[in-house]
């Protein structure tokens, strides 16, 4: 298995891509990631209808509701598609990907924070699955929270 190395700089970044369920957005999605040269893209809102994990060389691990209405996932081109070790989907607005790197492994937590019209009960499990998520992890590894904030 390959290994990220520290000194390796890689793009990261995070969208709300309102659904790829259309046809051809993801693919959009793909070509505008490799023009900007970014190698791994958190996504959320995040419905995809296609069950296919690899799109034009591209993993695309993701977590959905089943109704194709909520999700999040992560795009991640060649170079870091390599490094995954694992992924496990949490609800439909959480995903964890871990990464394989020395000298430690490198997890990614992919969100989609809900809005506060919410239950407070939906909310506090949100924030709970999260925690959860943390107190698990070996405390050297590198752990980051990837979210889009929106404002209304």
């Amino acid at each position: 298995m390959n290994k990220i190395k520290w000194q390796e700089q890689i793009k990261v970044t995070t969208w709300n891509v309102k659904s790829v369920s259309q046809g051809g957005k993801i693919h959009n999605t793909i070509q505008e990631m490799d023009r900007m040269g970014i190698e791994i893209l958190g996504v959320s809102e995040f419905a995809m209808i296609e069950r296919r994990r690899y799109i034009n060389g591209h993993r695309v691990p993701y977590s959905a509701d089943g109704k194709h209405e909520h999700g999040v996932g992560v795009i991640l081109s060649a170079k870091p598609a390599r490094w995954l070790s694992s992924f496990t989907p949490v609800s439909a607005c959480i995903m964890l990907l871990q990464l394989s790197s020395s000298p430690s492994d490198v997890n990614i937590i992919q969100v989609h924070e809900p809005t506060m019209d919410k239950k407070d009960e939906k909310i506090e499990e949100f924030y709970g699955n999260i925690n959860g998520i943390l107190r698990k992890r070996n405390k050297y590894e590198f752990t980051t929270v990837m979210e889009i904030l929106i404002q209304k």
